[in-house]
């Protein structure tokens, strides 16, 4: 999990240093499940 949660921080890097930049979210507090990718995703609970 720790190692997810890294190489998506590194993602979110390298879009910022390209131009696009993405809102930072708390993934402490995310609501994470097994398979659950794409729009059927939970909204954030809180950004930074």
């Amino acid at each position: 999990m720790a190692d997810a949660l890294n190489h998506v921080g590194q993602l979110a890097m390298l879009r910022r240093l390209a131009g696009c930049p993405m809102k930072g979210e708390n993934y402490y507090k995310a609501e994470m499940a097994t398979g659950r990718v794409g729009p059927e995703q939970a909204a954030p609970k809180r950004e930074f």
